[in-house]
């Protein structure tokens, strides 16, 4: 009673005092009531004007409350609650913790484009009301225990551009429209269904196939039952589509009319009869898989092992000219016909199972082919990883370092894997007019692919600096996450001897060319906000949401790469490491990073903490200020900023260590805060650092101190940093885990 009594008194409280505030009476009262049943609220969350007054995680827009953002807080007794109360929301994603049942009442939040709840603690049924959202544009609600079937209502979403609701406990059948009810065949702008691992009963609908928007299609790891309807052959776009772990039964479905098909998982499902041979007749088709224990791989068309196929494979007029890897084990295909298409050399090669004999043909250009097998199929079961090994060990073609044998593998979720011959032609023969830098690590070359991407092509040289270990740590950890501040990984190359790594082209170079003057960039005071910005915001992401939190070791302006908008990207991932659990560090053998950017306490007690990078991001600050590097003529910058502090008596004073190059345009109040920040990055002791959570909101707060207006932005910035993860090849994850524990 107590605590009802208190809320009331909150709302009483809240609507007087905002009579005379920013925030809108209405929204400030439903903040009110909220924060009374919340614990470890934020330092700043005081007063009697969240808006005016700048709460943390709350984002405004004339006066109502559009955006919560609740990441990194620790919040703790986060109820829904009054949440649906705040009409013009328009963003509720980055939210961890919340718990309990979703209210009806969600259906209210009419204005909301992004509702993303992922792994949180919620549970019961999910809504009819959610197909009153009619601005949705992301729904992701996986990684909960959400119960019962999924709610017709959402086939109204006509803006909805990705459905993710995987690693739930819903069950029944997957709604499709009628008469009276709408159904999930109704969202015709959806580009990713992804409702794997659930409990799912019934068939596949034969009325997807009009969702003809769909890009990939996530079906996996349920109870669906019967055939694989062929009006799934219209969805001409799809590029993946995952069936396995179901009880599909009858024949492999005819999928030539998916013309952008270069994935398909149909493992440890009942098929059975005849591979149509038309299945390896696309011009996208890479690899094929069917083979037991085969989870991961990149590029590929087809894993189809532990079903029932047989019969014949006529193989010799196949015209994929992509082909690169065939695995047909556990099945009873009994004659093979095989031949060469568009130079593609195919080679067989028999593994014994307990039970019946599989094939796998291997098919390569020239020497690569053992690289292309290995590299391109991640990882094995340990049974049949043990059987291919001895399978390929008597194929003498093999071009990998003996670094790169044994079990250690990359496990790659969505990288490509290239051959030599592809990015010589696109490089036009590694030309000295496609050369665009150099490093310890070798060449960094301009590519375009066939499909007209421009792509920065790292092509290690003897002796280079970076060795086969931290060429497949950059491999795994660049290939499974997904953020607009980090460089995307295209792919990579370690054929005939040589290391390469494909990533996006960022035109714009380094923040090292540009604060250098190198680039002919000038960034001015806001633009290296902005930039200091993004940085941070692809480091939380790093720190706080990759599964599992990664430690970049190597924070410097020359890894922080500017992209046409000068938005920032984190680059180079070498020497980086994930780790289990955040609250612990991690005792290393030798201290890694670039001199003046290592933490101190690093360096003296090897204990490696996400408040390494804190501090070596601190220093990136500090030149971001001065424009100097942190050693430079014999001058340490943390030194000549805190001798500068120490003896401005005036914050005026302060314009001397300022980089001239950004000219001056900002209230000194910011410069203040910003130096503040940078200084409470490179603190002495660890743990009195910030959290890079904490120093992205600071940014954010000194950002629209100086006079820009973020709110705008705040709803792009939420739904483009989920950058999937359903393109990703990982089971579990198709979109950032928001909510997961231990992150």
């Amino acid at each position: 009673m107590g605590k009802h009594f208190q809320a009331f008194l909150f709302v009483i409280i809240a609507q007087i005092l905002f009579i005379a505030g920013e925030t809108d009476p209405g929204d400030g009262a439903v903040l009110f009531s909220i924060k009374a049943s919340w614990q470890n609220l934020p330092r700043n969350w005081i007063g009697s004007d969240p808006c005016g007054s700048g709460w943390d995680g709350i984002n405004c827009t004339n006066s109502r409350v559009t955006s919560m953002n609740l990441e990194g807080m620790n919040i703790m007794g986060t109820e829904f609650g009054d949440i649906p109360s705040l009409s013009e929301l328009q963003d509720l994603s980055n939210n961890r913790g919340f718990k309990g049942t979703l209210p009806s009442s969600i259906g209210s939040l009419t204005n909301l484009s992004a509702l993303i709840l992922v792994g949180c603690s919620f549970f019961g049924p999910i809504p009819e009301s959610i197909g009153s959202l009619q601005n949705l544009v992301y729904l992701a609600l996986n990684k909960n225990s959400f119960s019962g079937p999924i709610p017709n209502s959402i086939g109204n979403l006509s803006k909805l551009d990705r459905l993710d609701l995987n690693d739930n406990k819903l069950n029944g059948s997957i709604p499709v429209s009628n008469a009276s009810l709408s159904g999930l065949d109704m969202l015709v702008n959806t580009k990713h269904l992804v409702l794997n691992n659930n409990q799912l009963t019934g068939g596949i609908p034969s009325t997807l196939g009009y969702v003809q928007t769909l890009m990939v299609v996530r079906l996996d790891s349920n109870f669906l039952n019967g055939s694989v309807p062929s009006n799934l052959n219209n969805l001409t776009i799809l590029k993946q589509l995952y069936l396995s772990n179901n009880n599909l039964i009858g024949s492999v479905p005819n999928l030539t009319g998916m013309n952008s098909l270069y994935y398909v998982l149909m493992e440890r499902t009942q098929l059975e009869g005849g591979i149509p041979v038309n299945l390896f007749n696309s011009s996208n088709l890479e690899n094929v898989i069917d083979g037991y224990g085969v989870y991961i791989l990149t590029n590929g068309i087809s894993l189809l092992s532990n079903n029932q196929l047989s019969g014949n494979l006529n193989l010799s007029a196949s015209n994929s000219s992509q082909l690169g890897l065939l695995d047909l084990q556990n099945n009873s295909i009994t004659n093979l016909e095989l031949g060469t298409g568009n130079g593609t050399e195919l080679k067989l090669a028999e593994v014994k199972s307990s039970s019946k004999t599989g094939i796998i043909i291997g098919a390569a250009v020239g020497s690569s082919v053992l690289v292309l097998l290995l590299l391109c199929v991640g990882v094995y079961a340990l049974q049949q990883r043990r059987r291919v090994t001895r399978a390929l060990a008597h194929n003498t073609s093999a071009s990998l370092n003996h670094e790169m044998r044994s079990d250690s593998f990359p496990h790659l979720k969505g990288a490509r894997c290239f051959s030599f011959e592809q990015l010589k032609k696109c490089t036009d023969n590694f030309s000295e007019s496609k050369h665009i830098g150099s490093g310890g690590y070798g060449k960094v070359y301009r590519g375009t692919l066939d499909t007209g991407q421009l792509v920065a092509i790292k092509r290690a040289q003897p002796g280079s600096l970076q060795g086969a270990n931290e060429f497949k740590t950059e491999i795994e950890l660049l290939s499974r996450i997904h953020h607009k501040n980090v460089v995307g990984l295209v792919g990579f190359c370690c054929s005939k001897g040589e290391q390469m790594l494909i990533y996006e082209y960022i035109p714009n170079g380094t923040l090292t060319d540009s604060l250098s003057g190198k680039s002919g960039i000038r960034l001015d005071w806001m633009r290296r906000l902005r930039v200091a910005l993004d940085a941070a915001r692809g480091l939380s992401y790093l720190h706080e949401l990759a599964n599992p939190p990664i430690i970049h070791r190597d924070v410097k302006p020359s890894n922080i790469l500017l992209d046409d908008n000068l938005s920032a990207k984190v680059a180079d991932f070498g020497i980086s490491k994930p780790i289990s659990d955040t609250g612990k560090s991690y005792i290393t053998t030798e201290v890694k990073g670039t001199m003046g950017y290592v933490d101190p306490e690093y360096y003296m007690t090897q204990q490696l903490t996400q408040k390494s990078d804190v501090y070596s991001f601190g220093i990136v600050l500090l030149e971001l200020i001065t424009g100097i590097k942190p050693i430079e003529h014999r001058k340490n910058i943390l030194w000549e900023v805190k001798k500068a502090v120490d003896n401005a008596s005036d914050p005026s004073e302060l314009l001397e260590i300022l980089d001239p190059a950004m000219g001056w345009g900002t209230s000194l109040v910011c410069l203040e805060k910003f130096l503040n920040l940078a200084m409470s990055c490179v603190g002495e002791i660890s743990r009195s650092r910030p959290k890079m959570g904490e120093v992205v909101r600071e940014i954010e707060n000194i950002i629209q101190e100086a006079g820009s207006n973020l709110n705008s932005q705040f709803v792009e910035f939420n739904l483009s940093s989920f950058e999937e993860n359903t393109d990703s090849f990982n089971s579990s994850v198709s979109f950032v885990p928001f909510c997961v524990e231990g992150h």
